[in-house]
């Protein structure tokens, strides 16, 4: 495949419909329905938050400048703008992979740390005592944040005696 960099830093991609997989159109047109054509597909995202638009597409240059627009923008104006007929869509694909990267860097956050001496056993009890859903999660969080603050003060003490 080959993929021109639009903007590496905002990780925008562009490519023609013959650069697509067999797999990757099928799957795009099993989603838009029946006697849709692959050219109407104006961009999508890959796994990664990689935003990749249809140089096929007659509206390419306006969907390519509004992207690069749009990514820029902080949340509450991307709030407002997701309202504009024309752009629901695209602002939708833009979002969700908005949100890929974010999950992305907090799975890398978490690469790079380990749960230090809690014991297995009581984070287990926590996320069952909240059915493992994310209320559970968010109990896990903070009681990681207490135990933080917890060795913060004891390091602060020890540092003062």
């Amino acid at each position: 495949m080959a993929y021109e960099v639009i903007d590496e830093d905002l990780k925008v991609e562009a490519c023609e419909v013959g650069d697509l997989t067999l797999s990757q159109i099928e799957s795009f047109l099993r989603l838009r329905g029946d006697g849709e054509k692959i050219e109407i597909l104006t961009l999508f995202s890959r796994q990664d938050g990689t935003i990749v638009l249809n140089k096929n597409h007659p509206g390419y240059k306006d969907f390519k400048d509004f992207t690069l627009s749009y990514l820029q923008l902080e949340d509450s104006e991307r709030e407002k703008l997701d309202q504009l007929e024309g752009i629901k869509e695209a602002a939708a694909v833009i979002d969700r992979a908005i949100e890929q990267r974010r999950d992305a860097a907090v799975l890398d956050i978490l690469q790079h740390s380990r749960s230090g001496g809690v014991p297995y056993n009581t984070l287990q009890k926590i996320f069952k005592k909240y059915d493992c859903g994310p209320i559970g999660l968010c109990q896990i969080f903070t009681y990681g944040v207490i135990e933080g603050k917890r060795a913060e003060r004891a390091k602060r003490k020890a540092g003062n005696e």
